[in-house]
């Protein structure tokens, strides 16, 4: 009995409020949309996902944003960073340019003490820029003579270990992803870590300054930043640098164009 005359309470009290629960219900959805909306638009809009293909009708090269990911961190283009070179023409690049990135590449792939053919300079560079002139000669870092070029064996000797903190980026975020027809646009944001420190940039980070955000000592690094980025981008934004890649292709290979840093 008790049971019956509370239902029908509770019913005669919905019926008396439905107005007014009616107008709560929809702003809960509102806001839920919203929220999920925000969130989807932030995992999608930082996502280093292989789906966003960008097709090519010429035969050449489909590049996906996996594949341009892939090709950067193949290639360590973060030392273009280490080296502080932006470029908007592969023809612009100095001689030192070329030789010293090929030099931090060879140096993580090869032991260059025991010497180095110029081949894998030669192969390195055409590999990343296509068709590219390079002249042979001693790689020297701030005045100190890394590698010395010996013309007779055609083969770089190992003399000196740069004085520069080689760190690379901890992770590297999507911004967008395009095809203009001619040429493939790659915009990321990097994030560099140090001392559980995150930065934007590696002068950011060699100067200790700029902090995004710091990193607890329990959390795993690279999801870390990943779940700040989605949910907290907006607070750190204005401290982060776009790094902009420009790629082209053709039927066998991928090409670097240009490369530059803006804020």
């Amino acid at each position: 009995m008790l049971l019956h005359v509370g239902y029908i309470y509770m019913m005669l009290y919905i019926k008396k409020h439905s107005f007014v629960l009616l107008i709560v219900l929809l702003f809960l959805v509102v806001i839920y949309s919203i929220t999920y909306g925000k969130y989807n638009s932030l995992v999608n809009k930082h996502n280093n996902s292989g789906n966003l293909i960008r097709k090519s009708s010429s035969g050449n090269i489909e590049l996906s944003v996996d594949k341009a990911l892939n090709y950067v961190n193949e290639y360590k283009l973060d030392y273009l960073d280490i080296l502080k070179i932006t470029f908007d023409d592969v023809k612009t690049l100095t001689n030192q340019d070329k030789l010293k990135l090929a030099y931090y590449y060879n140096k993580s792939q090869y032991d260059l003490t025991s010497g180095i053919s110029s081949s894998k300079y030669n192969e390195y560079l055409t590999n990343l820029f296509g068709k590219i002139s390079v002249s042979n000669e001693d790689v020297i870092d701030n005045k100190i003579t890394l590698l010395k070029y010996n013309s007779d064996s055609d083969t770089y000797r190992f003399l000196s270990s740069s004085n520069k903190d080689e760190s690379l980026s901890t992770y590297i975020s999507v911004i967008s992803f395009n095809y203009s027809g001619k040429l493939y646009t790659l915009n990321v944001n990097k994030f560099y870590v140090k001392d559980s420190n995150v930065y934007s940039s590696y002068e950011d980070y060699l100067n200790n300054k700029n902090v995004l955000f710091s990193i607890p000592n329990d959390e795993e690094i690279v999801n870390y930043i990943k779940n700040r980025i989605i949910i907290d981008y907006d607070t750190f934004s204005d401290k982060l640098y776009t790094y902009i890649y420009n790629f082209s292709t053709t039927k066998t290979s991928i090409f670097l164009k240009s490369y530059n840093i803006v804020k």
